[in-house]
């Protein structure tokens, strides 16, 4: 970033310069924040691949009112478990080593709710960040 006052990553989002240039920042456990992201972004293809097969055009809301099969939904529904599994195994492999998620308990309840599954995303953009 070239600019004294900044730059816009997207029309809304304006980032100033004084957060490129800080000086003496060190980024802590690179390799393994990488390698959360590439697990993570290899597991949300999966799913987005099966929504996009399921729901036609990966319209979720159209496909839920026009109705899908309960083979598409146990399919979808196994998918999302599938991404839950992939989310606590980056916990238990690389929470610690991040250091954070000390006395995380993951629960296991069968089946997968939306609520928990995005409050386990938040977790891990919280051990990304």
């Amino acid at each position: 970033m070239t600019s004294k006052t900044g730059g816009y990553i997207t029309p809304r989002l304006h980032v100033p310069q004084e957060v490129w240039s800080q000086g003496g920042a060190r980024l802590l456990n690179l390799p393994e924040k990488v390698r959360v992201v590439e697990v993570l972004c290899s597991s949300l293809e999966e799913v987005q691949h099966t929504s996009g097969a399921i729901f036609d055009t990966g319209n979720v809301s159209a496909s839920l009112v026009a109705g899908i099969g309960k083979k598409d939904g146990e399919l979808w529904s196994l998918k999302l478990e599938e991404f839950s599994n992939v989310c606590d195994g980056v916990v238990a492999n690389f929470g610690k080593k991040l250091g954070v998620g000390e006395g995380f308990m993951i629960k296991k309840n069968s089946g997968v709710s939306l609520s928990r599954l995005f409050s386990r995303v938040a977790f891990l953009y919280n051990l990304l960040t």
